[in-house]
Parts: C-alpha cells; structure tokens; sequence
C-alpha cells in the first residue's frame, strides 16, 4: 500500500461504479485531428460495452488523494452464503501519469458521473479477517500507514491516525470482477445530484479538489446541450464477459484463425492497444480476411504491435485496418530467415502474469537451450511465462496469501489460457526460479500438427530423475540444467568421453564440477563459435552433466577411438540419452570492480577509507579524459573491455585507433558519453569501482597436482595486450561475489607453474591441502564459479579471520514420488519464503549501522543465512530470518530508499557516495563534419540504394528502441542504457535481461543489414578481374554507406 494517507483526502459515497472499454473522446482535440486524418474518426464509436458493474445494495466509498494522485474505491461486497461476512476490497487507481484523464458527464436528472481513464491496472486490496492473520507470517499482510493530520518530517511516518476507518489491514489479492479490473481501463462512478446541503457541499468540493490536482480535464456541463451530449455518451449495451481478445464473443468468433494470429492479438489487447469491441462489425471483416490472408496478416499485427507512435485507445482496429491497406498495395512482405536465429537464439514468446491480468509479449530474440533446439517443431508452444506486479516489475512488490495460494499456485497447477489456448507448467531454470519465472507448455493438438507428446512425456525424454523421487526442489533444479541458455557445439560419441574419478580427500571433493577437454576438440568447439583464440576452459552442459571443461594435452587412447573429453561423478546430475556437448560460456577475461559488499569487508579487515576514495577519484580521472584524450582513452578502455565476443568498447577502441575524431563523428562521441554516463551511474548507486591491479576469472583444478596448498596459478590476457601475464606475487586477495562472511576472501600467494603455462585467463586452484580453496569463499566449487583475484598492495588487509564452514543442509524427504503437481507446489514455496535479497540489504546496513561492522552479531548471522538462502533452490531448506537482525527502519543515505528515512552514514559507502553524488562531466565542444578520407569519387553508383537502406535501418532502428525504451541511438548500440521509458510507463523487472535480449535483437539487425552489403556487390564481382577489383567495388560502396 502507499506510504501515507494525505489528510486533505476527499472521501465520499457513491452509488454505483462501472468498468468498460474506453472510449476516444479523452484525447485532446489537436491529437483527434491529427490522428483522425491518419486513422478515421474514433470518437464516434457508438455505446460502450460494460464488463463489470458494482451489484445492486452493495456500498462503494471513493477516495481522492491528491498528494499522491491516487483515487482508490473501498466495495463491500455482498455475501450470499448464510453464516459468511461481507468481504471488503479496496481499489487504488494510480492518476500519477493520467492528469486531465477524468470527466464530468451527466448520467440523468439525478447523477453525475466521472469518467477516469487510467494508464495502467490498479493495485486491489482485500481486509484481512481473523482467519487469514492464522496461516501468514507477518509479511503477508500490511498494515494501511496514515499520517496524524499535519505530521509529517524527514525521519519518521507517524502511523495510527484519528480516522477509524483507515485503521485496518490489507493484503494484495487477485480480481474479484471476473477479469474487468485487469483489462479495463475506463471507470464510470456514478455520484447522486442529492439536494441535500450536505451532499451537494461533498460534490461540489470533489469537483474541485479533483480541478486542483490536475486530475480532471472539463467543467461540469451546464447548458442543456452539453448535458443532452454526455448523457449520449453514456449509452451502454449492458453487461458482456471479457474474454482473451475483447469478449467472449469475439473469443468465438477468432477461434478459427491460426494460433499465430490470435497470439498476436492477445498481445495487442493485453496491453489495451487493439480492441474489437466497440466495431464489431470490423471484427467480422477481420476474420474473414485473416482466413484468407494469414501471412499478411500476421505482417500487419508485427508492425503494429511495434508501432509506439499510436496512442493508446485511439481506434485500434482502423489502425489495424491502415497497416492492411498498406500492405494489400504492396504485398512484398519480409521473410522471416528462420535459419539464421539457430546459432545466436531463437524467438520466444513471454506472457507476464500480475494478480489482475494475463500480458502477452511478441515474440523476441532470446538465448536458446536444450529444449527448444531438441523440439524445433513444437517451439510455438513453449511460453516463457514471469510473474509479477501490475507495473510488469518483481511480483515481491504484490506477495500476500491471496497473491500466491489464489494466483501464482492456481496457474501453475492449472495452467494459463492464453489466446485460447490452455498452457501448463513444464520446468524451470535455476536463474528462472529466482526471477518467479518458469516455462509453460501447450500440450493440446491443433490443426496444424499431429497429437504433440505431452508436458511429462517431454520431461521424461528430458533425462532420468528417479534418484530424485524425495526431493521437489533438487527435482526441478536438476531438471532446469536442461533450460539452461547455451549454443550446441558438437556431438560427442560415446567412445570420445568417460568418466574418472573425483580428487576426494579429508572429506572434500576438490575436484567438484571440473574435467578436462582435448585441446583438439577445444580448438574445433572455439571455430564453431567464432573464437579465435583457444579457450583454456568451458562452462558446459552435457545429457546429465554440468560444469567446467579444462583444455589440456589430450587425447589418450581408449582402444575404441580418440577419447577427447573426461567427466568426473560430482559433474553427473542425472543420465539423459542427449549427446550434443553444449557451451554456457567460455574461459574469458573479466575486469574487476569493487562493491558496496566487497568495500564493507575490506574496511572491516583494515583497509582505509581513503585507499577506496583514492580509488573512485582515479577512475573519475579518467572518465574526465575519455573524450579528449585518445591514448588515455584506448588504454582505460581495454581494461574494461572483457574478451567475450565483440563489444562496443572494442569497436570504440578500433574507430579510435583507426584516427576517428570523436568530436567530429556523432556516432562515436555518443558511445564514449553513453559509456561514461553507464559507469558514473554504477559508481554512484552500486559503489562499482575499477581495480586495475585485478582481474576476475573461471575458476579451474591443477590436473598435475603441483600446486601447493595456500597458492593459485593465475595468467591473464585482456584483448589490448600482445601476450598474457604470469602473477607471480607473495599475496594476493582472492574471493567471489557476492561475500558477506569475513572469511568470504582468503589471502593466497601466487606462483609460476610452467606445466600450467597452456591455461589462461583462468585461476587455477590446487587440488592438495586439507581443504579445497573455492569451498572458503562463500561455499563455493568448480562447475562454472567466477574468482576475482586482486594484487593491489593498497586493498590487501593484513589478515582474514577463518572461513565459515560448509553448511551441511539436507532437503527434507518429505514427498514420495514427486510429480509436476509437487514441483510447482515447491515453486510456490520457494518465493515465498526466498529472503535473498532482504538478508543482503540488512546485511550492508547492519555493517554500517553496528559498532563493529562485518564482526558484529547481526551481520555474522546474516552472512550465515545468507549462505542457506543461497542454496535453498535446491536443498529445500529456508532461511529463517529474525526480527533480531533484520535492518533497521532507518537506512544510510548511500542506499538512496525513497520510502524510509535516512541518515547520513559515516562508513566508506557513505563517503564514497557524497563524493560521487552530483558528479558531471563538461560538455565538449563539437563540430560535426563530413570525413573527406571516407569519400571516394564513384561511390554515386550505389548513393540511391544506400539511402533507401539507410531509412529502412532507421525505421528498423526505431521500432527496438520504442520496443524496449530507448531514448538515444548510442544507448541501443552500447548496451549503455541511462532508463527504460517506455510509452505505458512500465520498468523492465530485470534490466540486465532486457539489455541482453536488446542486444540480441540489435546484432541481428547489424547483420542483416551487413548481408544487405555483401549481397548487393555480388553483381558487381561477375565482371571483377581479381580480389583488388572486388575490393574497390567494395570500398566504393562502402563510401556510399
């Protein structure tokens, strides 16, 4: 619930309150002009349609707030078992981005009626009973704070209040109207014209109030004309069901169309951008075309679904129409390269799913797995389905009982229909899990294909799982190795493999997660992925194994064949019959950076504010100098640059290396201030500072067993050095993120092994000593962990306090023969009770907050419970987070959280984030010009087509950066994105993700456009004498380009 009650809020009886279908009228008259030249008249769209209204004898309370812009209704609705209460529910409309959206109108002689367009769903409460405070925890429910009249500071709510009636506990619950709440965005409160003074003096201080805020958009209507208008407006068809394209009607009448299509419609209406309810003659013009025309059709709902220029509830279905006439005249639509999406990814449908509504997305660009490669012709039916709040962000912000047990555990139990069609739970990937996301599948048989194999027949093709049979969570973890994001490398024969046997000593398994890979079939893995160099090891998955695969002197002779790779027992999770060696990632160099969690412990352990200060300003040093001077800049760059794949901080080297002035070249000057902007940002809110004296790398064993205990072998090469780099250094400051225990770094001493020298870009960890080195630093192992190894003299502490020991945690055993039913019941379980991300936050404020930091009580605890959290994904077993060592209601100012009073810490986070707070750079000086060195004379041959193409790469460029939010073309191209603003004001839960799958969608288009080049020199080559006359062709045209 909102953080405060206003109390100037306006609270008044309504009688009646109506949802529907918006009507267009809310535009301004300048947009209706200018959109009904485009589009035809939307305004005259005849009576709209309600889904849902308030039952009769039932009483609604409406609410204004206008500090917070929000208009809330409180509905008692009626019970009619005997023996059961009324239950009560509260409605909070957000009005915060809908300023001007509401009207006055005139029902009849006896009521007004107000008229509010909303942007987006609304949040809806239930008041908790005795029976629901019996089965929560506390955090389910949540108390409704009001401020004392008068009473607000910068430190503390006041919470209590003399109203009563405000007084009382909500949870977050789903849609009590049948589906209207989630889909409609027009709300009708119907307000009696009461001649009583005291009724009337409400009304007329509503209306004004309402004027104040900015909230309403008209006068209340006077003469008789304008009232005779608006009541025509108000004409109604009655009650219809909402159903997955408008109504249940429409539903009937789109049942015939291909899945694809109503796919696409769904994703049009979910976001309230198409609706056929109010023509619906146009609907029956629709279907009849789209039988007939489906790949046209399918083109025009794409192009749609991408167009952000049209606002919503503008007459969705004469834009539709606008897209088909234009395509009917030119029929040429674009085909779809299927082949070319195998390697990099593939398209995945996503549907979100809130407490209110079910919002489907066009399919996008995302990383592919086993599953989806192993059943290509089933790949339509998989969704990638995320649950969250109303806003499409994390579903922690509406977790209640209701939320869960009615929402979340309903929909994987029973599935999710979706354009029709019903979806049920398949799995989930580790990273899934933590995101509430998980796959779902259609299992029914369509026109298009035979009688496809079931959600546990495909399970069940998927490995074996008997072994897990006690245990759902070690089941669905086990299971989602399958929906891990990889790229096949090769088939590997059984007589190229074997298993050998694990490094166990002391009780410890060194070997945990780690075998050897041929350098033969290292090289041949790195050719099909694009690498030029031979990685010295991979993260890999393989039928039931997963891991990390160390290059070495391979192969040996089984007598059956070469043998080429060696998996160890502690790799083995299942058996699978799949045989394809699939890559994760590849052994690359990564930059180290400093964190809020890492600055905490190293200041804990001794290290001087200053050293991190010092630190901050030397890296601001050379943000300064990032656009004026080169050589600097190039040098910087190349530390930040990791070597996986082609980064555009590679290409910025290369254009700057290449003579390039940045102050002449838009493009270029745009990267560098994207990029510099990008790492300011992360100083200032995450403390990410640069060490150059580090590096982060893979994690792997010494195969040869020379390393001693209480050592690491280390080489390292970025993409700007000629050859790598052997540490040879007395300490070093080893560890992994994210740490919160003391003893989370070890100091280890760095030595040279020549029969290590092959291994690079990879720390190398010894497999002797009473203890493997990965296990005291925050438990980790060696299937795929990533170590940062620091030499910087000035952040190594003098000593670090013993490890924490290894948690020996088993999952309860509760469940015999576990099934897809127990899986999704643990699904539930786990993001109910995931205290992750609670114990990190209270961890860093208890560090800052306690005496003594890192060492106190509070934070030794929480690094514990930080180590079970981390491993309850699969061993089942919580952590149980106490009121003792949670973090204060008062945070540290460095935090930045808007909704809790702050102080002004003291601590090296604190210090570090006033000295970064309000840093800017000075705007450079530029003159843009054209390069005359890039001006070749006869590049004129291909100026005409390279214009076209240009526009088409514009328009193309256009519709990502609207799809997912961009502001500037440098931000779309760096992957640097200051904020995601898109048109329906929603924030993407996961920004990392959404960059990546941006970044996907971006390099496809690059490539697109580069086959566009290649191809059209083709004709020109026939007649060339030699590779000199296809270079100048080439040259030639790339002047025009």
């Amino acid at each position: 619930m909102r953080t405060g009650h206003d109390a100037t809020a306006l609270r008044c009886q309504v009688s009646k309150i109506c949802l529907g279908y918006p009507e267009y009228s809310h535009l301004s008259a300048h947009k209706h002009e200018s959109y009904e030249r485009l589009y035809g008249n939307g305004s005259n769209n005849g009576p709209w349609r309600v889904h849902w209204e308030s039952e009769p004898g039932s009483t609604v309370a409406m609410e204004v707030n206008g500090l917070e812009h929000i208009i809330s209704f409180e509905y008692r609705k009626r019970s009619h078992l005997l023996g059961s209460n009324d239950e009560i529910f509260r409605v909070e409309c957000l009005m915060k981005f809908t300023q001007g959206q509401i009207r006055v109108e005139l029902a009849n002689s006896k009521q007004w009626v107000l008229s509010i367009l909303l942007r987006t769903p609304p949040k809806v409460y239930r008041q908790t009973t005795q029976s629901d405070s019996s089965d929560t925890q506390g955090r389910s429910i949540m108390q409704y704070p009001v401020l004392y009249e008068g009473i607000r500071n910068d430190y503390l709510w006041q919470l209590g209040g003399t109203s009563g009636q405000f007084n009382k506990e909500w949870m977050r619950t789903v849609d009590f109207s049948g589906g209207a709440f989630g889909r409609c965005m027009l709300y009708r409160v119907f307000v009696d014209r009461s001649n009583a003074a005291a009724a009337a003096t409400t009304t007329t201080r509503l209306f004004k109030y309402l004027k104040s805020c900015g909230l309403i958009r008209n006068s209340v209507p006077e003469s008789a004309m304008e009232r005779l208008s608006t009541m025509k407006s108000l004409l109604s068809l009655g009650l219809v069901e909402p159903g997955w394209s408008g109504t249940v009607d429409t539903d009937k009448l789109f049942q015939s169309l291909h899945p694809d299509v109503k796919y696409l419609i769904q994703c049009l209406t979910s976001q309230n951008r198409l609706d056929f309810v109010s023509d619906e003659m146009r609907a029956i013009e629709f279907v009849t075309y789209a039988e007939k025309r489906v790949e046209l059709v399918l083109y025009a709902l794409e192009e749609m679904e991408k167009d952000w220029s049209v606002p919503f509830y503008f007459n969705p279905a004469k834009v539709l129409a606008k897209h088909l006439s234009r395509l009917t005249l030119n029929e040429d639509v674009a085909e779809d390269d299927a082949e070319s999406h195998l390697v990099s990814g593939v398209y995945v449908r996503r549907v979100s799913i809130t407490p209110l509504r079910v919002v489907c997305h066009a399919p996008e660009l995302s990383p592919s797995n086993r599953v989806l490669r192993h059943f290509p012709s089933l790949r339509h039916r998989f969704i990638r389905v995320t649950f969250t709040d109303e806003s499409l962000v994390s579903f922690i912000h509406a977790m209640s009982t209701d939320t869960l047990h009615r929402r979340m555990a309903v929909v994987l139990r029973e599935g999710v229909f979706v354009a029709g069609r019903r979806y049920v739970f398949l799995a989930y990937s580790n990273s899934q899990l933590r995101e509430q996301s998980c796959w779902m599948y259609d299992e029914d048989p369509d026109f298009s294909d035979d009688l496809p194999p079931s959600a546990d027949t495909l399970r069940q093709q998927l490995g074996n799982f008997d072994h897990l049979t006690s245990s759902p969570s070690r089941h669905g973890s086990r299971l989602g190795q399958c929906f891990s994001d990889t790229v096949d490398a090769l088939m590997l024969d059984d007589s190229q493999w074997q298993l050998i046997e694990d490094i166990e000593k002391n009780g410890y398994c060194f070997s945990d997660g780690v075998g050897r890979i041929s350098k033969s079939m290292s090289k041949e893995i790195a050719t099909k992925l694009g690498i030029n160099d031979i990685p010295s090891a991979y993260q890999i998955r393989f039928a039931g194994f997963k891991g990390v695969l160390t290059t070495t002197e391979m192969p040996v002779d089984s007598g059956s064949g070469k043998l080429h790779v060696q998996f160890r027992p502690s790799m083995q999770k299942f058996d699978s019959p799949h045989r394809v060696l699939e890559v994760v990632t590849p052994a690359t160099y990564i930059p180290t950076y400093l964190n809020r969690q890492l600055i905490m412990l190293l200041s804990g352990l001794g290290i001087m504010d200053g050293v991190f200060l010092r630190l901050q300003e030397n890296m601001f040093d050379s943000l300064e100098t990032l656009v004026s001077d080169y050589g600097t800049a190039t040098k910087f760059l190349s530390l930040l640059d990791s070597t996986r794949g082609t980064s555009v901080i590679e290409i910025v080297c290369d254009l700057l290396g290449a003579g390039f002035n940045a102050f002449a070249d838009p493009y270029l000057l745009g990267l560098l201030r994207a990029l510099r902007e990008q790492l300011l940002h992360d100083v200032i809110n995450r403390a990410r500072i640069l060490v150059k004296n580090g590096v982060t790398l893979i994690g792997v064993m010494d195969e040869t067993g020379e390393l001693e205990e209480g050592t690491v072998f280390v080489q390292y090469q970025s993409k700007g050095m000629n050859r790598p780099i052997i540490l040879n250094c007395d300490t070093v400051l080893v560890g992994r993120n994210p740490s919160l225990h003391p003893g989370d770094l070890r100091l280890l001493r760095a030595v040279d092994v020549p029969h290590l020298h092959h291994l690079v870009n990879v720390v190398v960890f010894p497999c002797n000593g009473h203890r493997p080195s990965p296990t005291e630093m925050s438990g980790g192992d060696l299937d795929g962990d990533i170590y940062f190894v620091i030499w910087d003299k000035s952040l190594l502490p003098s000593r670090t306090p013993t490890p924490m020991s290894p948690s020996d945690l088993l999952a309860p055993a509760d469940t015999e023969n576990v099934g897809a039913i127990n899986i999704c019941d643990w699904f539930v379980k786990y993001v109910e009770n995931d205290r992750l991300g609670i114990i990190a936050v209270s961890h860093l404020v208890q560090a800052d907050v306690q005496p003594d930091g890192i060492f106190s009580e509070p934070c030794l605890e929480l690094a514990r419970l930080h180590s079970v959290a981390v491993d309850f994904a699969k061993t089942g077993v919580p952590a149980h987070l106490s009121n003792e060592v949670r973090a204060p209601r008062i945070y540290p100012d460095f935090m930045q959280n808007q909704s809790r009073p702050s102080y002004e810490s003291q601590g090296p986070l604190g210090k570090l984030f006033r000295a970064a707070k309000g840093r800017a750079f000075a705007a450079e000086k530029t003159a843009f010009y054209i390069d005359k060195d890039l001006i070749i004379p006869g590049h004129e041959e291909f100026l005409a087509e390279a214009i076209e193409l240009r526009d088409e790469y514009n328009d193309s460029l256009w519709q990502l950066m609207c799809h997912f939010g961009i502001q500037d073309e440098e931000e779309i191209c760096s992957g640097y994105v200051r904020e995601f603003k898109r048109r329906d004001g929603q924030k993407p839960k996961k920004p990392e993700e959404v960059i990546h799958r941006m970044q996907m969608a971006y390099k496809k288009l690059k490539s697109d456009f580069r086959n566009e080049f290649r191809n059209g020199l083709s004709d020109y080559f026939v007649d060339s004498d030699g590779e000199n006359d296809k270079k100048w062709w080439a040259l030639l045209k790339a002047s025009a380009w």
